[in-house]
């Protein structure tokens, strides 16, 4: 709603103020969409919104695990119930188990767009969830890691108009990927932590 909402607000111009050399993105995770719904800030225009001239129902979501590990595709039903045809981007974001590291409540791992659709016409639509999108930084095992657990999958037209859930449970620890670390250095400074750590 105004500039100091933004969670980078008093870091952005850095340090020092007459002449600033160092910049720090404290805001960890949370930037952007992720900041303001986890904790539930007002803002003009939730992530994703949207007008459009007609109206929409979504329903019948399916989810599928697919052979590959960690892979998993989505299946969601978007009914036309205005009065003329249109459009709708459907958004799909994941929330995973908060166990070991703060995640953000929820993040964007797809989206997909309808055809034209006629009044009272439907259309069925497949999203994908990829390993990664399942998956956190571990800086200090330089590692994208998937916590075995329960997983919500949310569908909807924006981050907070989200009319659809499914969940489902990965089993064990899934490691998305190995990487090596290429910045070591130790900064004075703590990124934000979420309301639910």
């Amino acid at each position: 709603m105004q500039y100091n909402d933004v969670p980078s607000a008093k870091s952005f111009f850095g340090v020092p103020a007459d002449n600033p050399t160092d910049i720090r993105y404290t805001e960890g995770v949370y930037v952007g969409y992720r900041y303001y719904d986890a904790f539930a800030k007002e803002v003009a225009y939730p992530f994703g919104y949207g007008l459009s001239y007609t109206n929409f129902d979504y329903s019948d979501i399916q989810i599928h695990a697919l052979q590959q590990d960690g892979m998993y595709q989505v299946s969601v039903k978007i009914k036309n119930t205005g009065k003329v045809a249109g459009r709708e981007i459907v958004q799909l974001y994941v929330a995973a188990p908060n166990q070991t590291i703060d995640k953000p409540r929820k993040v964007l791992a797809d989206f997909a767009k309808t055809g034209m659709l006629l009044p009272g016409q439907s259309e069925t639509l497949t999203l994908n969830i990829e390993p990664k999108d399942l998956a956190s930084f571990y800086t200090d095992r330089a590692q994208w890691l998937a916590e075995a657990g329960d997983y919500e999958v949310i569908i909807g037209r924006s981050s907070r108009d989200l009319p659809l859930r499914i969940g489902f449970c990965l089993d064990e620890l899934l490691l998305v990927e190995q990487v090596k670390n290429a910045f070591v250095e130790k900064l004075d400074f703590q990124d934000l932590i979420g309301p639910q750590s």
